[in-house]
């Protein structure tokens, strides 16, 4: 049985201008940022979704 499957990654609006705040934050203060909440504010700016599933059955 062969599997496909087709996922969409998106990343909303805001996680762009996020990311350039928090680098530009880090290089002023000279500080790292907190890996755990950095993760998860990543995890909500991006949208998965599956977009096409298919499974055949080798004969």
């Amino acid at each position: 049985m062969m599997n496909t499957l087709a996922v969409s990654i998106r990343a909303r609006w805001w996680l762009r201008w996020f990311l350039y705040a928090v680098c530009f934050a880090a290089m002023v203060t000279g500080q790292v940022p907190d890996e755990d909440r950095l993760t998860k504010w990543i995890r909500r700016g991006l949208r998965v979704e599956v977009v096409q599933w298919r499974a055949w059955l080798a004969a």
